[in-house]
């Protein structure tokens, strides 16, 4: 389990480190460079992600160890949830009248992607991870917002059609070809 809570700290400290600390950020960003503050960002977090998810199928094979028995009911429900996410991530960094209505799609779709596995899910690992990122989602959006950092463009409805369309393949990926042939855990 200590690769799922070293995986943790590796993808939430620079993510909560530049929500949280906008000056130091753009401080080293500026003392390293733009490239290379990136790419240790990136390397932190993608380490980080690598080892949640050894850890979680570590975690798999252990006895089941609950946190708390979901509602069954959820499962439905959380289908049309995370699809919903699925779209809103789409359409992150486009021009669509859905990004300029949210402001912070991706954000808003990590926060509805996490909230559903937290809904149909009460595993231990699970839940560290979607709380994880549903609290760095919450967080982003709301210091977005008390800094008034909003989108301004002219908005195009193929933008929307496309990040629908992309949304909802990526859902189907997910769905049908990840969760059962990589994580091993059929959905449906």
């Amino acid at each position: 389990m200590w690769q799922l809570y070293l995986g943790i700290v590796l993808f939430g400290f620079p993510h909560l480190f530049s929500a949280l600390a906008p000056q130091p950020r753009d401080r080293l960003k500026q003392r390293l460079g733009e490239n290379r503050f990136k790419l240790a960002y990136s390397a932190m977090s993608l380490t980080g992600i690598i080892l949640m998810a050894l850890g979680y199928i570590a975690h798999r094979h252990m006895p089941t160890d609950l946190l708390y028995q979901p509602y069954d009911g959820a499962r439905h429900p959380a289908f049309l949830v995370i699809l919903a996410g699925f779209i809103l991530i789409a359409n992150n960094g486009s021009r669509s009248h859905l990004r300029l209505w949210l402001g912070h799609p991706f954000s808003m779709g990590i926060i509805l992607w996490s909230a559903a596995h937290l809904m149909v899910n009460g595993e231990t690992a699970v839940v560290l991870i979607f709380s994880m990122l549903l609290l760095i989602a919450l967080l982003d959006v709301a210091l977005s917002v008390a800094r008034g950092k909003m989108p301004a463009f002219e908005p195009s409805w193929s933008h929307d059609i496309r990040g629908l369309v992309a949304g909802t393949i990526v859902y189907l990926i997910f769905t049908f070809g990840f969760h059962p042939y990589v994580l091993g855990i059929p959905v449906v």
